[in-house]
């Protein structure tokens, strides 16, 4: 009976050292940095205030495509808006401003953040029991 004890002890501490692991690499894997080339780039918005069909959405993404600074471009069409990413520093406001104005007849303009949407970024929140949790293990195998 002692034997059937100690072999059920020592098979649930090696089930529970494996599932340790098996979480600690998944963490890992999930919280290491990604090595991509594009995690700097900010986003912009412009809103075009009317919906439009997926030929103007081409049209208008092309339109983005053209200026130089500009990584990415993505379009809304439902909302009329365009969201576009390029690398800080290398673009300005009135370079996208002037292209669009030559290219299109549409009125637009662009999104201005206010202070409080800030505060309501739905990242997670650092002193989450979760954070400290992936922290410690990114840390651990840093």
């Amino acid at each position: 009976m002692k034997k059937i004890i100690i072999r059920v002890v020592l098979g649930l501490v090696a089930v529970l050292v494996i599932l340790s692991a098996v979480l600690a690499v998944h963490i890992y894997q999930v919280t290491r940095p990604s090595g991509n080339n594009h995690t700097n780039w900010q986003l912009a918005r412009v809103d075009f205030n009317t919906p439009m069909d997926s030929v103007e959405a081409k049209t208008i993404r092309s339109y983005f495509y053209q200026i130089e600074g500009v990584k990415q471009a993505y379009v809304n069409a439902k909302e009329g808006n365009v969201v576009y990413a390029y690398t800080p520093g290398t673009l300005e406001q009135e370079t996208v401003n002037t292209h669009l104005k030559s290219k299109t007849e549409l009125p637009f303009e662009f999104y201005v953040a206010n202070a409080s949407g800030a505060e309501a970024c739905p990242v997670i929140n650092k002193k989450s029991p979760m954070y400290r949790l992936g922290l410690m293990f990114r840390n651990l195998f840093s």
